[in-house]
Parts: structure tokens; sequence; C-alpha cells
């Protein structure tokens, strides 16, 4: 099975999804490991293929350093992570 993982580039999302899809990828799937550019190094250290995304929204200009624009959209519950 063809399997993504996307994380946020932070610890607490990075670490635990990158060890998941560790043990997706060990049970004979194919995973690839999608973040921003910043996160490769854990992905790669995972044994992980990685790919890169880019956000080319105006707002996410703001936020270069996250990689996607976050925010709170008050009709529904939690986060919203516009890419």
């Amino acid at each position: 099975m063809k399997i993504a993982f996307v994380s946020l580039p932070v610890a607490g999302h990075l670490n635990p999804m990158s060890a998941l899809a560790a043990k997706v990828q060990s049970d004979g799937n194919e995973v690839v490991f999608i973040s921003v550019a910043d996160a490769e190094a854990r992905a790669v250290a995972a044994g992980l293929r990685f790919v890169a995304y880019r956000n080319r929204s105006p707002t996410a200009r703001k936020h270069q350093g996250c990689g996607a624009a976050i925010q709170q959209d008050p009709r529904r519950r939690g986060t919203q992570v516009h890419v």
C-alpha cells in the first residue's frame, strides 16, 4: 500500500509521526513523508523517503519559518492548516 504522512515541523508532531511512518514502512508499505524542508533530516534519519512542500499563499509568506499558515476557524473546532 502507498501511504503519505504529512507533519508540521515541530517536535511534538514530527517525532511521533516519523516513528509511526517508519513502523508502517517496516510492515511492507511504501511510505513518503511530506513536510517543510526543515523536517528532512528527521525523516531521512528514520529511513523515510522525504518530499518537501512549499506554501505559495500570500498569508504563508508571513510565516516562512513554519511553512504553513495556521489559523483558528471560528466555524469549526480545532486549528485549520492551509498550505
